[in-house]
């Protein structure tokens, strides 16, 4: 009796198993129980890659050099070891914390063990050569906009409160401005502290292109993205106990983008 055969995915277009298997389909004895319960676990309850292309998959997986452990691992020990818990909505950022310490210490280890010629290649040729744009004639041109008035008074009252800092808790930025929490050009909006937070320009620029994301709640949390989705930040943002927000607003604003996306 022929035994049952299953078509193996390889490892980003690696097959361990091809001198054998040259079609991929491999004996089904080949492949391991899944562990996996997600929705895109295999209906056969095995895993994608047999067991020749998942020792490959292992292999190819960076590791620590003093550890051994596998990157994924490493990282969840260290989130873990800093205080995370993986069922809390802040796991994310420890996660973070963990990539920007592997970061620093494959760095140190690469200082440490290789020599200085193979450490500042890769640094040099990342680095393009530099050039001004050429040049091109100015052309004048005019146009018509509409400006809806500032209140000047409620920036500098504002600043003055928060002795010039950001908001956000740990943030020691002093170059701050103000950010109305809902859109100030809108026809509804109100330019009053109810509406105001006084934001570096970090701080700023993530919340109007709303990858500063304020819970709708009087607490301050937020969750910041970086440009391509990911999160870089899980914070909070502290009130003077003489500046009272409307929360409407935060739940206007969160409307008013979501219509836009």
């Amino acid at each position: 009796m022929l035994e049952e055969l299953k078509r193996c995915c390889g490892y980003k277009g690696h097959w361990a198993c091809a001198h054998d298997y040259p079609d991929h389909m491999v004996p089904v004895s080949e492949f391991s129980a899944s562990h996996t319960t997600s929705a895109h676990a295999q209906s056969d309850g095995l895993q994608p890659h047999c067991k020749p292309c998942s020792d490959y998959r292992q292999a190819q997986r960076p590791k620590h050099p003093i550890t051994g452990e596998n990157k994924r691992h490493w990282k969840h020990r260290i989130a873990i070891k800093r205080g995370g818990d993986p069922k809390s909505p802040f796991w994310p950022y420890y996660l973070i914390k963990a990539e920007d310490q592997w970061a620093v210490e494959m760095e140190n280890y690469l200082l440490d063990t290789a020599p200085g010629h193979v450490v500042l290649a890769p640094i040099k040729s990342m680095k393009p050569e530099f050039s001004f744009p050429e040049t091109k004639e100015s052309v004048i041109t005019q146009r018509t906009v509409s400006h809806k008035t500032r209140n000047k008074a409620l920036v500098t009252k504002l600043k003055e409160l928060y002795n010039y800092t950001c908001q956000v808790e740990g943030c020691n930025e002093t170059e701050v401005s103000l950010a109305h929490i809902y859109k100030h050009s809108l026809p509804d909006s109100v330019d009053n502290e109810t509406n105001a937070l006084c934001l570096c320009e970090n701080h700023h620029s993530a919340y109007d292109g709303d990858r500063l994301v304020l819970y709708p709640t009087l607490d301050g949390r937020f969750i910041r993205y970086n440009r391509f989705g990911k999160v870089v930040e899980i914070g909070r943002i502290i009130y003077d106990e003489k500046h009272t927000i409307d929360i409407k607003w935060i739940k206007k604003s969160r409307e008013y983008h979501d219509s836009k996306k």
